[in-house]
């Protein structure tokens, strides 16, 4: 069974289910109230951590996996990497795309950072149903704010503090985090986005008077897979490496119940358009990339750019792609390459400019 999707036994006592958990309608979109409050949106407390694992990979370094419970039933896993001698006090904090487990692919961009010395922490999604974007992104937060002061049995990375990385729907709640960042006293030295989603909500009319369109527009993402896989065969040292990375990618995805379950309650999520209501509550000096790839279909590219076209240090980069070529290796290779210079330079104390003009390269390789 995959360690972010463990079912709690200890009993009714101890935590309510997400059956029957008093929650706020869904979904729940930020309002005006709380941002003129500067209040948090939401009464979160953790309720219990469980320490899954604790292991030293190597050639990465230390690995702790946590699952923690918050008191409104929703549970999410915390993997956190720690590499020897890390050349950062910054943390690398991302959360997974739509569909995907904190093992596999999201475990396999933790070691490309590990290997360029940075820390990271992978908070998961929410396996309780019914909760919206904003939720679990104030979620997450509370997540790594409790994780600063505790981490492997003591602080292991700056407090407060952080480099956000998503992509798809973790960079959709890396938007709704931004806003709730001052909130937390957390200052994100920079936000790199890929391939985000939905700023509007599906219009599924439309959607079904394209089926064809939409049917081929799905074959066509599927395909761009087995290049992938044919791919990390030519960039392993061995046959044999090959297929150990490949294994761990292939724990991205599970065919269980549960986890299709919990796919459906967080497409619905992603789909009511709630993400672009966050896009206003961005703080006016973040300094953000976002990455988007000009055949996908759903990422509503332009209207992310007008709508964040105000902030100073916003960059905007359209490649040619689909949107599963965020998951290409060598894309994720200059990704980590990207999070690291991001942390490397925050520590040198560059100017936000600078920063942004640093960060503002493609993913792809140009002509």
């Amino acid at each position: 069974m995959s360690s972010d999707h463990i079912v709690d036994h200890r009993g009714e006592d101890s935590w309510q289910s997400a059956e029957t958990a008093t929650i706020l309608a869904f979904p729940r979109l930020p309002s005006e109230e709380y941002v003129a409050r500067k209040s948090l949106p939401f009464e979160l407390m953790i309720d219990d951590w469980r320490v899954l694992s604790e292991v030293r990979v190597p050639e990465v370094g230390r690995v702790k996996t946590t699952l923690v419970h918050f008191e409104d039933s929703s549970q999410v896993v915390l993997r956190k990497t720690i590499p020897d001698k890390p050349q950062s006090g910054i943390s690398a904090d991302f959360v997974p795309p739509l569909g995907t487990h904190v093992n596999g692919l999201n475990t396999y961009i933790a070691r490309l950072l590990a290997r360029r010395k940075l820390r990271s922490r992978i908070v998961g999604t929410n396996q309780a149903h019914g909760f919206s974007l904003l939720h679990d992104a104030q979620m997450t937060l509370e997540v790594l704010r409790s994780d600063d002061a505790d981490g492997l049995g003591g602080q292991t990375c700056d407090a407060d503090r952080s480099v956000l990385f998503g992509y798809s729907m973790g960079e959709m709640k890396n938007l709704g985090m931004l806003g709730l960042a001052p909130l937390f006293s957390r200052e994100v030295v920079a936000a790199i986005g890929v391939d985000a989603a939905f700023a509007e909500k599906i219009n599924y009319r439309d959607l079904l008077a394209h089926i064809p369109q939409v049917a081929g527009y799905v074959v066509r993402e599927a395909l761009e897979i087995p290049p992938m896989v044919k791919q990390e065969f030519n960039r392993s040292r061995s046959a044999m490496d090959a297929f150990r990375q490949l294994k761990l990618i292939g724990s991205t995805i599970s065919p269980s119940p549960r986890y299709l379950s919990n796919l459906g309650d967080k497409w619905k999520v992603i789909t009511t358009g709630e993400t672009g209501t966050f896009l206003q509550h961005i703080p006016p000096e973040t300094v953000m990339v976002l990455h988007f790839f000009d055949k996908s279909r759903f990422n509503d590219r332009a209207q992310y750019q007008a709508r964040l076209s105000h902030l100073e240090f916003a960059r905007f980069i359209t490649e040619d792609g689909r949107h599963i070529t965020g998951a290409r290796p060598e894309v994720l290779e200059v990704v980590a390459n990207k999070v690291a210079l991001a942390a490397r330079l925050a520590d040198e104390g560059v100017s936000k400019s600078d920063l942004a003009e640093a960060l503002n390269t493609t993913l792809l390789k140009t002509a």
